[in-house]
C-alpha cells in the first residue's frame, strides 16, 4: 500500500488536513521508500560487480590462450 501511487497522501490537496498522526504516517512512508531505493541500488552493484568480474575472467582466459600461441 506505502508503495503503490494510488494511495499516496498527498500534502497539497487542498483536503489534506496536518495531523500527529498524518504526519507519523507520512514519514514512515518517506523511511519506507528510502529503504526500497537503497535495496535496489545494493542489488545493482552486486549485478555490477559480478558482470565486471565475469569480464575480468574472460579478459584472462584471452591473454592467456594469446600468449601460449606466441
Amino acid at each position: 500500500m506505502f508503495e503503490d501511487h494510488r494511495f499516496a497522501i498527498d500534502p497539497t490537496n487542498s483536503e489534506y488536513k496536518k495531523t500527529d498522526v498524518m504526519d507519523t504516517i507520512l514519514r514512515e512512508s518517506q523511511a519506507k521508500l528510502g529503504n526500497t531505493k537503497k535495496n535496489k541500488k545494493r542489488h545493482h552493484d552486486k549485478v555490477d560487480e559480478s558482470t565486471d568480474n565475469d569480464n575480468l575472467g574472460s579478459l584472462v582466459k584471452k591473454i592467456k590462450k594469446k600468449s601460449k600461441h606466441h
